[in-house]
């Protein structure tokens, strides 16, 4: 691993202690994890004074890239925008509401992301945050479905 890795585990760690022992540690992480997709979205702040098209086709960039970092990227997002939804709704939102504070955030970034060089704003992002809620609804509904099931025995 990188010394930034490394750093950033720390720093991981060091954030779990402060915040596990806050009544209010749901909607602290779901603030920063808002806070951090906002910034790993709008990285390297460089913006352009002449717009890049917005793509229209879910997943059409990764469609068009190869395909092993392309199945990467969609991996590690399909993981980022399912933490965030499921910590916002920990942090009191209803599912439904989660999925569609992150998707407009999502929106946000990728519209912004029109100014900035070398990104390709799409819609696929924002469709992942409902993706991801939907995922999470499923599997609380199976598991609530199996824990009321009697056992045969």
């Amino acid at each position: 691993p990188a010394l930034v890795d490394l750093v950033g585990a720390v720093c991981g760690v060091g954030l779990f202690a402060i915040v596990r022992k806050r009544p209010d540690a749901a909607r602290t992480l779901a603030f920063l994890i808002c806070a951090l997709l906002i910034l790993r979205g709008l990285d390297p702040f460089r913006f352009s004074m002449s717009p890049t098209p917005f793509g229209w086709t879910p997943l059409g960039a990764s469609f068009a890239s190869e395909r092993a970092p392309a199945v990467f990227v969609l991996l590690q997002k399909c993981w980022w925008y399912g933490v965030a939804v499921w910590l916002v709704g920990r942090a009191g939102a209803p599912a439904w509401g989660a999925a569609g504070l992150l998707a407009v955030l999502l929106g946000g970034i990728e519209a912004t992301q029109m100014w900035l060089p070398g990104r390709t704003p799409e819609i696929t992002d924002p469709l992942l945050a409902i993706a991801m809620a939907l995922l999470l609804r499923i599997s609380a509904a199976n598991r609530t479905v199996r824990a009321v099931r009697p056992v045969n025995s």
